[in-house]
């Protein structure tokens, strides 16, 4: 289920829950049935606001809708495979997803919202593993 709380609502990730937070100050929170050991993820983004010039330009993609579907879907997919959405871009580009995962995209909230959320069984990554061949630390 996916629900969008108003700005200031706070509920936290869990096994069972993905949340993405709009730049408005909404929460969107992706819920279901709990399954051990499989991997969530969301993202969701307004439609009623520009696609950013910079991105536009990279991309090539001017409609908000088209554009945000898919920005949404690389989110997801990064987020599924622990690395970051820049990388991810620089991988793979703005409109591959994640094989190994069951990526869908909505629109929601009177097709003001998109919303991607993505599914895999590959197990969570330990907080203090670092990402492969970097310094980083993982955070709680």
């Amino acid at each position: 289920m996916i629900v969008v709380r108003p700005r200031g609502s706070h509920v936290t990730t869990s096994p069972s829950r993905a949340v993405s937070y709009l730049d408005d100050g909404r929460q969107v929170t992706w819920e279901l049935a709990k399954r051990p050991h499989r991997r969530i993820a969301c993202d969701a983004e307004r439609l009623d606001q520009a696609v950013p010039r910079t991105l536009r330009h990279k991309f090539g993609v001017s409609d908000p809708e088209s554009f945000f579907a898919s920005w949404t879907r690389a989110e997801v997919s990064a987020k599924l495979s622990d690395i970051p959405i820049l990388v991810w871009l620089q991988l793979h580009g703005l409109d591959e997803t994640l094989s190994s995962a069951d990526i869908r995209t909505w629109v929601v909230a009177d097709r003001l919202i998109v919303v991607t959320t993505g599914a895999t069984m590959r197990p969570a990554r330990p907080a203090a593993e670092p990402f492969e061949g970097s310094t980083l630390r993982w955070c709680r």
